[in-house]
């Protein structure tokens, strides 16, 4: 029974992080072609067509990395979310549960940045900061979506 159960938890562990891998690498695969089959140029065109504001002073018109980052986490959050609900966690889906992934998204940016912050002062910093916090943020992400997000109510 405990071996089940183990046995259980160790599967549903691996499609969380191949869920989040999949999540992240189609992030970054449409923050890749925004960047390069868009371009800059062409974004700076659609601002002046769409806002009529051409001038570097304008709030959008500098703004290419930015957009193209919030795009890609959005496709890349959807991904996670059909995926955790229907593969992961097998609960299906609902707003209640897509709001509750979002708020976790949002928390975990701020636990992580925090982390960073924490690890920079006692002289953990560069790539070594983000990967500590990262390993944080996944066993932290896994437990809440597990207990709160994805939890079928019985």
């Amino acid at each position: 029974m405990i071996r089940n159960c183990l046995k259980s938890e160790i599967k549903r562990i691996l499609r969380f992080l191949v869920i989040g891998g999949l999540a992240a690498g189609v992030d970054l695969l449409v923050a890749f072609l925004l960047v390069y089959l868009l371009g800059i140029d062409v974004y700076k065109e659609v601002v002046c067509n769409v806002l009529h504001q051409c001038s570097d002073a304008s709030f959008f018109y500098n703004k290419f990395e930015e957009v193209v980052s919030a795009i890609s986490f959005f496709v890349g959050f959807i991904v996670s979310y059909y995926g955790h609900a229907l593969y992961t966690f097998k609960s299906g889906t609902s707003y209640r549960r897509l709001f509750k992934l979002l708020s976790l998204a949002m928390f975990n940016l701020v636990i992580r940045t925090l982390i960073i912050s924490f690890e920079k002062s006692v002289g953990i910093d560069g790539y070594l900061s983000i990967v500590v916090s990262l390993v944080i943020v996944t066993v932290v992400s896994y437990v809440v979506s597990k207990y709160w997000v994805f939890k079928v109510r019985t």
